[in-house]
């Protein structure tokens, strides 16, 4: 048999062949073997193909190896199968190519494969598929790969698998990728599953979506992760939501952004969150923007901050807005910024709240107002409590008004002055009072004013006191107006002083008294100098007891004409003392009459002189008796005129004694004209020298006698002269 020659062997009958060991089939030569027709090739039996020596095998031309069944196929050994010529592997039918088994795949040359068209390469059996080793799938052509039906696909080991190039992986269809199983799509590494594209992406299937690895996540490329759709979006895992870049993040569509769960978003890192774009804010929903932790929402940009929804920042807590940094703040809108909760509000740190605009401030609320803290209200700018309305200002608390900064205090505006209520202004500060302007010092209703306490009016600066209006000062409580220091009370203006009530002025204190200025005192009405204790009366100074007019002095009651200190009753000037009435002249001690000024002494008049006590008379001085006018001396009564003491009556001028009357001079003892003068006896009116009695002529001493004239004694009876010579 080794030796037929190709037409023998072509003349062979398909029983002969059949009847052939398989020695004898192998013997038969190269050149034999390739003579025999197709119809010969299909009758060998498959335990005859099996036998086939690889040079037979490799001696099969195109046509003689398209003639093999199915079955014989099957029975080529893996070294038979190799020996297969491209030529004659590639000529084999989708069903011959379906036929071959694993062991034969094995030992596929890459030539044979790469010979292979895309219809035979799909007609491969998944078992066959399986049989591939990693070497020959890296060998695939790209042609091939995409040949595959999902079946196939699905047939995949993960060897295999691994073993596909990017360039590979590129070359899948859709389709194909759709078809991995999710053990396939979790055995992909990193750079496999970024070289997908964005179809091919999108084409995997949820679960194996679900099921990379956030490494392999996190190699995604933004325009894979873009072409994902919403429900895959929906179906990542929180770990694989962290686990993308921020330029993945960044890449997503609104829709993506809106479709991430509430567990998705709590997921976000910082960076992530500050990826998200303006327009993926706007997208969020209230319950995404709600899971916001206080890191997340520090990262959002100013413009992201500007365009989140009302009711999405009405749901925000005060721990997510922990964070919130002062560019951010400064982003709100007026309508965002209402929208905020009280106690969201009240979470923002003083540095935020610093940032605050007037703009803002003025949108807040009242309820937001008076949630603020103390400290919080204190952080606002200048510019910012600037601005409020006065409704809000209104609704301050004592506690925040009380924390007020002496910049904010003195920013206040007239209008907002006058808008605050009666429990803020009982909590300013002494300090803060000190500090208001005098338009805000102005601007303070009665209302406002009366409530003051009296540490607040003692830090009221004398500038501002001075520029209160007269109904301000009258709202004062007395116990506000005592606690007036000095200072404050001598720069009250005349209108001030004239405008405060008879409770205000009798609630002054002894150092405060003092402390009116002269013309301020001058300008009291009678009823105001009327209501004086004697207390009071008695603080006066020398200086403002000259300021007193007469209406004011002649307006003093008998008990405040008592307490009057001799200093400040001296002080008084004449034309003001010649208003003391009758009844206050009745009143004056000793002591009091003894300080009169030679001047006051001159303003009493003819009426007032008559009506002194004895014991008054005799307290005046030689030199107050001798400054008295003449018809002053000629009031003098008998009694008064008895009860001068002779150093007074010594003090007489020679004018004064003939002005008093012949009663008055008749009234004198012995003891009182022996101490007149040789110049007052000559002064001695003819008529009173008559009117002498014997008794007080005897007591006439010789030098007395002596300065009488002849016009003096012309008057005088024998008897009286008889005295006269006797007292001499």
């Amino acid at each position: 048999m080794f030796g037929l020659t190709s037409a023998q062997a072509l003349a062979l009958t398909t029983a002969q062949l059949l009847g052939m060991s398989t020695l004898q089939v192998v013997a038969i030569s190269s050149n034999a073997f390739l003579a025999l027709s197709t119809d010969q090739i299909a009758a060998f039996s498959t335990t005859q193909v099996r036998g086939f020596s690889n040079s037979q095998v490799s001696a099969l031309t195109s046509n003689q190896a398209v003639a093999l069944s199915t079955a014989q196929v099957q029975t080529f050994t893996s070294k038979a199968i190799a020996a297969l010529a491209t030529d004659a592997f590639s000529s084999f039918t989708t069903a011959q190519i379906g036929a071959l088994i694993n062991g034969q795949i094995i030992a596929l040359t890459t030539a044979q494969i790469d010979s292979l068209s895309t219809s035979q390469f799909a007609s491969l059996s998944s078992s066959a598929i399986q049989g591939f080793t990693t070497a020959q799938v890296r060998a695939l052509t790209t042609d091939l790969l995409a040949s595959l039906t999902t079946q196939q696909i699905r047939t995949f080991s993960t060897a295999q698998l691994l073993a596909l190039t990017t360039a590979e992986i590129v070359a899948f269809r859709t389709s194909q990728i759709a078809a991995l199983a999710t053990s396939q799509a979790l055995s992909l590494t990193s750079g496999q599953v970024a070289a997908l594209t964005t179809n091919q992406f999108a084409a995997l299937t949820t679960a194996a979506i679900t099921a990379l690895s956030s490494a392999r996540i996190r190699a995604l490329s933004s325009e894979q992760v873009q072409a994902l759709s919403t429900f895959q979006i929906a179906t990542l895992t929180s770990q694989q939501i962290s686990g993308l870049s921020s330029d993945s993040i960044a890449g997503f569509g609104t829709a993506q952004v809106a479709a991430l769960t509430t567990a998705q978003f709590i997921g976000l890192s910082a960076s992530q969150a500050s990826a998200l774009s303006s327009a993926h804010v706007v997208a969020l929903s209230s319950a995404q923007v709600n899971v916001l932790n206080s890191a997340q929402f520090k990262a959002l940009s100013t413009l992201d901050i500007s365009v989140i929804g009302t009711a999405s920042l009405s749901v925000l807590t005060s721990k997510q807005l922990q964070g919130i940094q002062t560019d951010q703040v400064a982003a709100i809108t007026t309508a965002q910024i209402v929208a905020l909760t009280t106690k969201a509000l009240r979470s923002f740190s003083s540095k935020s709240i610093s940032a605050i605009t007037s703009v803002q401030a003025s949108a807040l609320t009242t309820a937001q107002l008076v949630g603020l803290t103390s400290s919080q209200f204190r952080s606002l700018s200048t510019d910012a409590f600037n601005a409020l309305t006065t409704l809000q200002i209104n609704v301050l608390g004592s506690d925040q008004v009380l924390g007020l900064t002496t910049a904010q205090v003195t920013s206040l505006t007239t209008a907002q002055t006058l808008a605050l209520s009666t429990a803020a202004l009982r909590a300013i500060s002494t300090l803060n009072i000190a500090a208001l302007g005098s338009d805000e010092a102005a601007a303070f209703s009665t209302t406002q004013v009366a409530v003051f306490n009296s540490a607040q009016v003692a830090a009221i600066s004398t500038l501002n006191l001075t520029v209160l209006k007269t109904a301000q000062v009258a709202a004062f409580t007395t116990l506000a107006l005592i606690s007036l220091t000095t200072k404050q009370v001598a720069v009250f203006t005349s209108d001030q002083a004239a405008a405060l009530s008879t409770g205000q002025v009798v609630a002054l204190s002894m150092s405060q008294i003092p402390a009116i200025s002269t013309l301020n005192l001058s300008v009291l009405s009678t009823v105001q100098i009327g209501v004086f204790n004697t207390a009071q009366i008695r603080a006066l100074t020398s200086a403002q007891g000259a300021a007193l007019g007469a209406a004011q002095v002649g307006a003093l009651s008998t008990a405040q004409v008592l307490a009057l200190e001799t200093s400040d009753l001296r002080a008084i000037l004449p034309s003001s003392f010649a208003s003391i009435t009758t009844v206050q002249i009745l009143v004056f001690n000793t002591g009091q009459l003894a300080a009169l000024t030679t001047a006051q002494i001159v303003a009493l008049t003819t009426e007032q002189i008559p009506l002194l006590t004895t014991k008054q008379i005799v307290s005046f001085t030689p030199e107050q008796f001798a400054a008295m006018e003449l018809e002053d001396i000629a009031t003098l009564t008998t009694g008064q005129a008895r009860a001068l003491r002779t150093n007074v009556l010594s003090a007489l001028t020679t004018a004064e004694i003939p002005a008093l009357t012949t009663a008055a001079f008749a009234a004198f003892s012995t003891l009182q004209f022996r101490a007149f003068s040789t110049a007052q006896v000559a002064s001695f009116a003819s008529a009173e020298v008559a009117a002498l009695t014997t008794t007080q002529l005897y007591c006439f001493h010789t030098t007395q006698v002596a300065a009488l004239s002849d016009s003096q004694l012309s008057g005088l009876s024998d008897a009286y002269l008889s005295a006269l010579r006797h007292s001499s």
